[in-house]
């Protein structure tokens, strides 16, 4: 077999893979038959995935934005990520639905991490969303290697308006977006990494659920997160959508229904007993 055809022949079994066993593919799935369809993806990508495969064509890719940066890229030591931990990572990226080429995914402490041009594409690529526009505020810093930036993303999901706001809310709750700020970083480089935050977020919103994915960055800690149910429009015909701030006050509780009047019991008579009143008949509903 030809090498060209090798290549060929990995392709195809890594397509299908994806194609039956990727997280957009299983999602609708019951949650157990999505773990055995992601067990037999995962198994069939290490299979096509051979050790000589990976050290010809992903390894080189390690190390570079046309391929997939790491944490390890500037490493002191010279040390660089091995053949299991590729192609692990890898796999995961093509099951999420990553690409190997194009800075798409990073390898932070040896784990798969979306970086900001895969959470782009995979939102420019989503089913009925249109119109995404995300607003970057001005950076404050908030300690030494710190700072919170304000953000507003806007979008049409199926022709409906959603807004995500990570901002300081007049009640004090701060949901600005925290980047971890490294010797030398200018401005640019942090509006970069909270923009990569906001479409990781704004994912998240869309989609209801990243299967498990973090949000993280080279040099940073890694966070666990899970996702968010979809924003639900009002619907028509509703007086007002908005909520109403009750600025720390409790609404007054709903007065107690007054009690009726005790009646004298009925005298015993010959008549069968009547049928009792049921608690709905009041209007009320106990």
């Amino acid at each position: 077999m030809s090498s060209n055809e090798a290549i060929q022949k990995v392709s195809q079994a890594i397509e299908l893979a994806i194609g039956e066993c990727g997280v957009e593919a299983i999602s609708s799935l019951p949650t157990f038959m999505q773990a055995v369809r992601m067990a037999h993806g995962i198994s069939a990508l290490r299979a096509a995935l051979t050790d000589q495969f990976v050290q010809s064509t992903l390894m080189p890719l390690m190390g570079t934005k046309l391929g997939f940066l790491t944490d390890l890229d500037h490493d002191k030591d010279g040390r660089r990520y091995g053949l299991a931990v590729v192609r692990d990572c890898c796999i995961e990226a093509m099951l999420r639905g990553f690409s190997v080429v194009g800075n798409e995914f990073n390898v932070i402490a040896g784990g798969f991490y979306g970086a900001k041009a895969g959470w782009a594409r995979k939102l420019a690529q989503y089913p009925g969303l249109t119109d995404l526009v995300l607003q970057a505020g001005v950076p404050q810093s908030v300690g030494d290697k710190g700072a919170l930036v304000p953000y507003v993303a806007s979008w049409r999901l199926n022709g409906k308006e959603m807004v995500l706001r990570c901002a300081q809310e007049k009640d004090g709750t701060d949901l600005r977006i925290p980047i971890k700020v490294h010797a030398g970083m200018g401005a640019d480089a942090v509006l970069g990494k909270a923009e990569r935050k906001m479409l990781f977020r704004v994912y998240q919103r869309v989609n209801g659920s990243t299967f498990g994915a973090v949000d993280g960055e080279i040099g940073e800690e890694p966070i666990t997160t899970t996702g968010e149910p979809v924003p639900t429009p009002v619907p028509e015909g509703t007086p007002d959508g908005r909520r109403i701030k009750m600025n720390g006050k409790r609404p007054a509780p709903a007065p107690a229904p007054e009690t009726p009047p005790a009646t004298p019991a009925p005298q015993a008579t010959a008549q069968p007993k009547a049928q009792e009143a049921s608690p709905e008949d009041d209007g009320r509903i106990t």
